[in-house]
């Protein structure tokens, strides 16, 4: 079933594919060209859009303080989509070239299909005053000026983006906060409850804070990744929504999936309680002191569900590539010696007269300098791993006379199918799986094929 809107857009298009891209009879296509001077983002104070001769909404604020829809109803207005607008209307309009007069319906410009856009800055006349049409291949878009029947080709950004049903001028960022800022994150999960921490460590030369690494506050001398760590809090730091849902919408938060706390440096909080319930819409969300429930993307909710296996540090190799010398693998058939001639010069060593792909052996030594688990093998032993006469040995010799061995074993596959081999790290006891891919990459370096 399509909208009264959709039907109009639909009619709209179908006059512009007939309207003529030329200049008509005796316009002249170039003379005196207007062109509207851009608006400092920071200045404007108010926003106001009409579609037709009904529809307006009227947007009052500023970056800085934030903005709130005032016409047709009183909400917060969506920051994001301000900024856009904004930021497209900063620098100055060129009318790129005239095209009719009058007309005005067959480009979509008509006082029943026209989008005028002005912006204020101070007082009630604009500082800037706009009527969008139809848009042309190319970026442009038909557009005139108001009180106007004179017809150009402007770059506007789209008649979309002005173009919104009023409702969808509304604020959908259901979070927002600077992760930088995030001292604290606690996850509470249907497994239990999991809480990071960290702490102002100084500044930097920029007098910046500067922050300790995270913490667990369960186990704090476990080892975290701290880049998924961090990747976590910026995930759930910034949640834009696809919908606003009404407060009593069934989101299952009865039975919530996730509940996250995000505590700031100056002690402030916001909590986000996702719901049990998911539907193509997304997931479901709560966010403390909102009379709201937002529909959001799931991986949102998958973050808040995170597993603590997912943020462990999972590197069982660290160095960095300008300290390898050269690079061995032992594989049953001739072995391979990869040499360092400086930074990105590299050569096959053994066997003699081989040619070097020096960008795959940079692929492999960079993955083995930050070589990550993706799980450890608990329970097996080196005989049934396969590690007791590994099929594959690679040695990393360093500058300074250090060594890496990495020793391969067999093949194991998961629930999902998913291969993985057996792996022991510079002689340790642990025994690592990491994934088929990650090997093959590894030895294409070698110019061993998967």
């Amino acid at each position: 079933m399509f909208t009264r809107k959709t039907l109009l857009l639909f009619g709209v298009a179908a006059a512009l594919g007939l309207a003529t891209l030329a200049p008509t009879g005796g316009v002249d296509p170039s003379a005196d060209l207007p062109t509207l001077a851009g608006v400092d983002r920071d200045a404007v104070t108010r926003v106001e859009i009409t579609q037709g001769q009904l529809e307006k909404v009227v947007i009052l604020g500023s970056l800085k303080e934030g903005w709130r829809v005032t016409q047709p109803y009183d909400a917060p207005a969506d920051a994001m989509l301000l900024r856009t607008l904004l930021n497209q209307l900063r620098e100055p309009v060129v009318m790129d070239v005239r095209l009719d007069e009058g007309n005005l319906e067959t480009y979509g410009l008509d006082d029943q299909n026209g989008v005028l856009v002005e912006l204020f800055t101070d007082g009630e006349t604009p500082a800037f005053s706009i009527v969008v049409g139809g848009d042309m291949p190319g970026g442009f878009s038909f557009v005139r000026l108001k009180d106007s029947e004179e017809v150009f080709r402007a770059r506007v950004g789209g008649r979309s983006r002005y173009a919104r049903d009023t409702v969808e001028w509304q604020n959908r960022m259901a979070v927002q906060v600077e992760p930088e800022l995030v001292a604290e994150i606690t996850l509470a999960q249907p497994s239990g409850e999991l809480r990071f921490w960290r702490e102002i460590a100084g500044t930097n030369e920029r007098g910046e804070a500067s922050w300790s690494p995270w913490r667990l506050a369960q186990d704090p001398a476990l080892a975290l990744n701290q880049d998924a760590v961090t990747d976590l809090v910026t995930s759930l730091s910034v949640v834009r929504a696809g919908t606003r849902l009404g407060a009593d919408f069934d989101g299952g938060f009865d039975q919530p999936a996730a509940r996250v706390e995000l505590r700031l440096n100056d002690g402030s909080t916001r909590v986000l309680t996702f719901g049990g319930r998911e539907s193509a819409e997304g997931a479901f969300l709560k966010v403390s002191g909102e009379d709201v429930v937002y529909a959001v993307a799931k991986p949102k909710r998958d973050a808040a569900l995170a597993p603590l296996a997912a943020l462990l540090d999972n590197r069982i190799l660290r160095f960095t590539r300008e300290e390898v010398d050269r690079l061995r693998l032992e594989d049953g058939g001739v072995p391979v010696v990869l040499e360092s001639g400086g930074e990105q010069l590299w050569r096959v060593a053994e066997p003699k007269n081989v040619d070097a792909d020096v960008k795959l052996i940079l692929f492999t030594v960079n993955i083995l300098a930050d070589l990550r688990s993706d799980g450890a093998a608990t329970g097996v032993s080196l005989a049934d791993a396969g590690l007791s006469e590994p099929g594959q040995v690679i040695t990393v010799y360093k500058k300074d006379g250090g060594v890496h061995t990495v020793e391969v074993g067999r093949t194991v596959a998961d629930d999902q199918g998913r291969l993985f081999y057996y792996v022991r790290v510079d002689g340790g006891d642990a025994v690592h799986l990491l994934r088929d891919q990650t090997l093959n990459r590894i030895r294409a370096g070698f110019g061993r094929g998967a």
